[in-house]
């Protein structure tokens, strides 16, 4: 999923309380060492994910969508 808005408008703040209650990581590319790892290796930097993930403030390291795409692209489609 993703959740485009403008700034400040509680996009985070929406994120956390679709969690209902179950664990997710939050990642912020906000901050430089996890910026930089994600500009680094970006295929790697997803590949090393596990379960439900937020990552905040991607706009900053556009190189992870591509890797992204790969990794929902592998994925075997559901069945309905």
């Amino acid at each position: 999923m993703l959740v485009n808005g403008p700034r400040q408008s509680g996009k985070t703040t929406l994120v956390w309380s679709l969690r209902d209650g179950k664990p997710r990581r939050y990642i912020t590319l906000d901050e430089a060492p996890t910026l930089a790892a994600a500009k680094a290796d970006p295929s790697g930097f997803i590949a090393a994910l596990e379960g439900p993930v937020t990552l905040d403030e991607i706009q900053h390291a556009p190189e992870l969508f591509p890797a992204i795409k790969v990794v929902i692209d592998r994925k075997p489609a559901a069945s309905s």
